[in-house]
């Protein structure tokens, strides 16, 4: 599952920072590190919080319905464990080092920029990775590339992107640059978390294991192989033991022998086989852990979801005390107005916390701006029933 699940590529990418300070105009500039982390801070990041609702800043990245997630990070080093452990007596003693002297940290040639986006996807080729780093380029270029800006306090040009700090970036000016930079920088993910599914998706049956101490579950007797087994070794170590000690000559020596012999051999049959077995098990689960997942929830599948949750509250809450008949007729223009299988009209936008309560009044207000509105040609459906 490298980089793609359930209808989703997980991209993770680490880009280096360049080392030293930026020259603006023959003189020294800012560190590229401290620009990074200065075009970071001044990313938008839209509703983060309660205390951000309402705000008029919208994330760049919610300006496509490709990414559910998206983080950068800058990695300066590595996280230091503390020193190696070791008996402090016996250090001393048979010469092990100085504990006062420090051992070696690692670090870093330079700080890495870490980017890390979730998105969909139909595979995990590059052209899915492509599509989404199209849509990028033409949705955040800016914020991505940056642009020539002025610095305020000496009116120098400057240039503020965000991968402009990192090495390689330099010769970046088209889609197709930024494509080939992305898979320059790619690491491959190997563990992705997804959290969204879509009902009603088939999911993949368990693997079934063989189990060591009973035969398949066919209707007869079942057969207890370990005890079994346990017991033939405890034969044989006994017979072992028993061609040591047994008088020479006689006819148990004989058969303790017979057994000793042979029966080793038959260890080192079971052995092999067994060995083929735990080969042949971890096999199957890795090529059962290589398979993907089937195809869950996109975002406009997620941002219809918490739009009808939102709005289905607001009626319940403005619907109480209703006979049954007037409930289920007023369920019925809900379905209607909400169209639930349509995930372009009444929506929640991406990159805010929740819709506006202002959108789920009962019933909506007229002119609402949807993202985009439903073909004029397609009825709204009339359905009843219960929401399950």
């Amino acid at each position: 599952m490298a980089n793609f699940d359930a209808g989703h590529y997980f991209l993770t990418m680490l880009a280096p920072v360049k080392a030293g300070m930026s020259e603006v105009n023959g003189k020294p500039g800012f560190s590229y590190r401290q620009t990074v982390l200065d075009s970071l801070a001044k990313l938008k990041n839209s509703e983060t919080s309660v205390t951000s609702r309402g705000t008029p800043e919208a994330s760049p990245f919610a300006r496509n319905t490709m990414t559910h997630l998206a983080r950068f990070a800058l990695i300066d080093a590595p996280p230091y464990n503390g020193r190696e452990g070791g008996d402090t007596l016996l250090t001393k003693l048979f010469g092990g080092g100085d504990p006062t002297v420090h051992q070696p940290v690692d670090t870093l040639g330079s700080p890495y920029l870490l980017f890390a986006a979730d998105f969909d996807a139909t595979d995990g080729s590059d052209a899915s990775l492509r599509r989404f780093t199209d849509t990028l380029w033409a949705t955040m270029r800016d914020e991505l590339a940056g642009s020539e800006a002025r610095d305020p306090r000496t009116g120098s040009k400057i240039h503020n992107g965000i991968f402009a700090q990192c090495y390689g970036f330099d010769e970046v000016r088209t889609a197709e640059d930024f494509f080939q930079y992305v898979k320059k920088c790619q690491v491959e993910t190997t563990m992705p978390f997804n959290d969204y599914w879509r009902p009603g998706a088939p999911i993949p049956g368990d693997m079934t294991l063989p189990i060591l101490d009973s035969a398949p579950d066919t209707g007869g007797p079942k057969i207890p192989w370990l005890q079994i087994g346990l017991g033939a070794l405890a034969v044989w170590v006994l017979c072992l033991f028993g061609s040591l000690f047994l008088r020479e000559g006689s006819a148990a020596l004989h058969v303790a022998n017979w057994v000793a012999r042979w029966g080793l051999l038959a260890i080192l049959v079971a052995l092999a086989g067994l060995g083929a077995f735990v080969w042949s098990l971890y096999s199957r689960i890795m090529a059962r852990g290589a398979q993907v997942f089937p195809p869950g929830a996109t975002l406009p599948d997620v941002l219809k979801s918490l739009y009808l949750q939102q709005a289905f509250l607001e009626f319940v809450i403005q619907n109480q005390g209703r006979s049954d008949a007037a409930l289920q007729a007023e369920y019925g223009k809900f379905v209607a107005a909400c169209a639930p299988e349509n995930e372009t009209w009444r929506t929640q936008f991406p990159g805010v916390i929740r819709t506006p309560d202002a959108e789920l009044t009962w019933p909506p207000p007229p002119g609402r701006a949807d993202p985009v509105p439903p073909p004029a040609a397609a009825p709204a459906p009339q359905r009843e029933g219960a929401v399950a």
